[in-house]
Parts: structure tokens; sequence; C-alpha cells
């Protein structure tokens, strides 16, 4: 991983951590649940292109906010 993927992925475990501590996210080890996060993140970013004749770009990020929410729903 890069210095960029490693900073990325420190934030987005703190918020997992966030999350689990207040009820929002489900249970599992953060770092864990961080990486995923940031391979999704990062797959659905970088590959947008492949979808962009099925997908508009306010339809992309309706459907990685529903795969993100049911991953991550308690």
């Amino acid at each position: 991983m890069g210095t960029s993927q490693l900073a990325v992925l420190a934030v987005l475990e703190t918020a997992v951590t966030d999350g689990q501590a207040d009820g929002s996210i489900r249970s599992g080890k953060p770092d864990a649940l961080a990486r995923m996060l940031l391979l999704t993140g990062q797959s659905a970013v970088l590959s947008h292109r492949l979808v962009t004749d099925r997908l508009d770009y306010d339809q992309l990020v309706d459907e990685l906010s529903l795969l993100l929410d049911g991953y991550l729903k308690p």
C-alpha cells in the first residue's frame, strides 16, 4: 500500500471504530472492515468508466452508498 492509501485506511479505521462505539456500524474487526471499505471504494472510483454506459455519476454514488450501507449496517 502507498502512503495515500495508508492515510485513507487510518481515517476509515477511526470512522469504523467510532461508528461501532455509537452503534451505527456492525461489529467486526475495525481494521478488516476499513480495508474492505478502501478496497470497495477504490475499485468503484478507479473503475467508474467501465459502467458509465449504464450508470451516470449520481447513480454510481447511489449504488455504492447502498452497497456500503448494507455492508456496515448493524
